[in-house]
């Protein structure tokens, strides 16, 4: 990022909406001007990864990086493939997961990375995380102790943690080999700037990948105010939910973020439900910001 700013300007506001572990490749969505101020709502957005896990092997690390803890015998492929189907819907919707220790997870007021490897072994709390929908299969171009995996989780979802609780479930340990980020809420890494070729390009180069805010946020669920109501959304007013028409249905739960528009500003809250139901921002930017 650091690279980018220098391209977009020191004066340009630059953010992200998650970022990737460091052997991780794909999309890594950026934030530019005030939709910065956007970052706490992107990152809950929905994830989907490409995972390859190797199973027969653990690591200290949970994936290629690290060093090899133990090994055990994996059983034919078509084999352990059914077992891994057969155990994957337990692995769906809410769970709890501890996060690795090499990851930037705060511990007492440390990083667990910086424990781990300082010798000292973190004392990780397990935290709820989200899985959408699990996919695997066994990729022709694989070895017979690898299996190719398409998930879709929600923020804060360790996909080294989900390897290393397989192959733990299957008493043959398991490990990442390889992990590509493909989608974030609706945006794609086929609609995607090449690293190499964005961080070569000018300011102006730049512009043909950046992206309106509201491709971010159509995940969402999305309300237009009614008519007379815009100066009362640019100043950050509540609203009756009579006083807002819905335009995307998105993905509402009870917490989730909500999106409320005028011509001109974007607002993100939450419905409130005490009393009369009313939507109340937390934060109103203008349309022009972006996203890239």
């Amino acid at each position: 990022m650091g690279k980018l700013r220098k391209r977009l300007g020191k004066d340009q506001k630059l953010g992200h909406a998650g970022t990737l572990d460091s052997g991780a490749e794909g999309l890594l969505v950026l934030l530019l001007g005030s939709a910065t101020r956007l970052s706490r709502y992107a990152m809950e957005l929905p994830k989907t990864y490409v995972a390859t896990v190797r199973f027969g092997v653990v690591t200290d690390t949970d994936d290629a990086t690290g060093k090899v803890i133990t090994t055990s015998e994996v059983p034919p492929k078509d084999i352990l493939l059914e077992k891994v189907r057969h155990c994957l819907p337990g692995f769906l919707g809410h769970r709890l997961q501890r996060p690795p220790s090499i990851s930037a997870v705060h511990v007492g007021g440390r990083r667990a990375h910086e424990m781990a490897r300082g010798g000292i072994a973190p004392d990780i709390a397990e935290k709820y995380v989200y899985f959408h929908r699990l996919g695997v299969e066994a990729a022709e171009d694989s070895g017979e102790d690898i299996l190719r995996f398409r998930i879709e989780c929600g923020k804060g979802t360790y996909i080294r943690s989900f390897a290393r609780d397989l192959g733990a479930f299957l008493g043959c340990g398991a490990h990442v080999a390889s992990l590509q980020r493909s989608r974030v809420g609706s945006l794609s890494s086929d609609d995607a700037a090449p690293g190499d070729v964005l961080y070569a390009s000018s300011c102006v180069e730049v512009e043909p990948w950046i992206r309106p805010i509201s491709d971010l946020l159509r995940h969402f669920v999305t309300f237009q105010v009614v008519s007379g109501l815009e100066e009362r959304l640019a100043n950050g007013g509540a609203f009756s939910l009579r006083d807002l028409s819905r335009t995307c249905w998105g993905n509402m739960t009870r917490h989730a973020p909500v999106v409320v528009e005028s011509s001109r500003h974007v607002a993100l809250g939450r419905i409130v439900y005490e009393g009369i139901p009313r939507f109340e921002p937390e934060t109103v930017i203008v349309k022009a910001s972006e996203v890239m």
